[in-house]
């Protein structure tokens, strides 16, 4: 459960690790005991508004700032919230990886069911008369 600290939400441009930077307000936020960065980026021409939660470690500096500066600022940056597209780009990425370390063989899908024995129940349990699934 995520619950609030004393810290009051203040507008900021944070700088992260690894040359990154996010710009919203900011705030602090406990989750499972452990503190967090919170910076909520404010919706621009390019981007719906978002959250973004970060270990204290990963930021390297916070530049406070006026509310004004930090909305034109998150315009300039262009972050964009994560969406499905980013995870099935990773996804594939991954795939690709490792197929080409020898580490994953695609197999198409009808030589699966071609080597399958329609009457071989590889489950351990009885099959019954419609073959449903479940």
């Amino acid at each position: 459960m995520a619950t609030e600290n004393t810290f009051q939400p203040t507008w900021a441009i944070v700088e992260l690790f690894g040359h990154q930077k996010i710009a919203g307000q900011v705030s602090e936020q406990t989750i499972g005991g452990t503190s967090f960065i919170r910076v909520d980026v404010p919706e621009t021409d390019d981007s719906p508004a978002f959250t973004r939660t970060f270990h204290g470690n990963a930021v390297y500096a916070f530049n406070w700032t006026t509310e004004e500066t930090a909305r034109a600022e998150a315009k300039r940056i262009k972050a964009q919230p994560i969406n499905l597209f980013d995870l099935r780009e990773a996804a594939q990425k991954l795939v690709d990886q490792k197929i080409q370390e020898g580490r994953l063989q695609l197999v198409e899908p009808k030589e699966v069911l071609e080597d399958r024995d329609p009457d071989d129940d590889e489950w351990g349990g009885e099959s019954d008369d419609n073959d449903q699934p479940y």
